[in-house]
């Protein structure tokens, strides 16, 4: 896998650029390059272990361990990328031979150790921790008079799992429901693992409830870890209906909007149905307000087109570290987190509230559940219109 190599060639610069030339005995630096070595690969590791590299079923604390020892390569690496762009640039300083000797000295090389591995701990402890709500007022054309002032919260990626268990999972969505939506909607990657390997960690999605219900579109891990099964246990056990390309109309008085949602692409790899917009919106009409679920934010264009008014997405958990957020937002046509106008669209796509354990580390990058206030520009026109008595 891609992972396991870009690990690998991680460990090879940290050794050659940092490792190599510390002035310390043999065997210091070999047990120092082994261990860089071992957190390069936790990956590979994680994919023999129980519960595979999808869902890793160990107690949370190793999870933490060995997330932390992967993000700490990681952010060591990049510090001495910075430090060799510095040397680099040295070279056309007047006492550029002095700050070559401070940038190389040992003291230098301790300090980047320590502060990676500080900066780590203190990511794997904000990513368990439970998320902040951010709160949005969003105003729409297509928005019936009837639905000013309707309340969406959002949620994505919680990751239920052992490194996120039934505790953090009931508390974050006590911390939803606290809110008190119309509507709960959550787009995708709800656990990690089995039915089996999740029985007592998926018990609050019980309790959660809205006015007008919980709403839930399908993430890349629920085919992770067995879709046919998680379908039946959100169903008959969770009570939480699952929307696959296909809507709902939510009504009030005479007024209604529509809630759709598509699938997610990796249905291809296990032979399910794939992301269908078409079908998804099928009876829907150019004059109805559409809020579409979509785990990525992929094809958001698209989905403008097609006359969607609110799109909710999630799956890039914001890149997790700075630096890292800028691979992230390549790998997803340029979309990273927050807020987005696409046409006649808004795009929301969460930061997350969990995360999956094979890096479970924020830097710089908060988890979040979303609470959106929709506002109707009929309702506001309509306000804003004299009365007859005052004519």
């Amino acid at each position: 896998m891609l992972i396991h190599l870009v690990g690998l060639l991680l460990f090879i610069y940290i050794y050659i650029r940092l490792i190599r030339p510390l002035p310390l005995r043999w065997w210091f630096k070999l047990s120092y390059a082994g261990i860089v070595l071992l957190a390069s690969q936790i990956h590979l590791i994680q994919k023999l272990l129980p519960g595979g590299l999808a869902a890793p079923e160990l107690p949370a604390w190793i999870v933490m361990t060995m997330g932390w020892t992967y993000a700490s390569m990681m952010v060591l690496s990049i510090a001495l990328l910075l430090r060799d762009t510095l040397l680099a640039l040295s070279y056309t300083l007047d006492k550029g031979e002095r700050v070559r000797r401070a940038l190389l000295s040992p003291l230098n090389s301790s300090f980047m150790l320590m502060f990676s591995t500080f900066v780590c701990a203190v990511g794997v402890w904000r990513a368990v921790s439970f998320p902040n709500v951010t709160h949005l007022e969003l105003e729409f054309d297509k928005l019936p008079p009837a639905f000013d002032g309707y309340q969406v919260v959002h949620l994505t990626d919680l990751h239920a799992s052992r490194l996120l268990p039934e505790s953090w999972l009931e508390e974050t969505l006590r911390i939803a429901m606290h809110e008190n939506p119309d509507l709960i909607l959550i787009t995708g990657d709800l656990i990690d693992g089995t039915p089996q390997h999740r029985h007592r960690d998926i018990r609050p999605f019980k309790s959660i409830t809205a006015k007008d219900g919980v709403w839930i579109s399908l993430g890349n891990h629920e085919y992770y870890s067995g879709l046919d099964e998680w379908l039946t246990t959100f169903k008959e056990e969770l009570f939480l209906p699952v929307l696959i390309n296909e809507n709902v109309r939510i009504v009030r008085g005479s007024d209604e909007i529509v809630l759709a949602a598509i699938t997610d692409p990796v249905a291809k790899r296990f032979g399910k149905e794939m992301p269908d917009i078409d079908k998804a919106l099928k009876g829907t009409s150019a004059e109805d307000m559409i809020i579409l679920m979509s785990h990525r934010p992929a094809d958001a264009k698209r989905h403008a087109a097609k006359g969607v008014s609110l799109q909710l997405s999630g799956h890039t958990h914001g890149g997790q570290l700075l630096g890292l957020n800028l691979v992230t937002k390549m790998a997803n046509q340029g979309y990273l987190m927050g807020l987005y106008h696409i046409g006649d669209m808004y795009l929301y796509l969460s930061r997350g509230a969990g995360l999956w354990g094979g890096l479970p580390v924020r830097i710089g990058v908060e988890s979040e559940i979303v609470s959106i206030t929709l506002r109707s520009k009929k309702a506001k026109a309509e306000s804003q219109q004299p009365s007859a008595s005052t004519k």
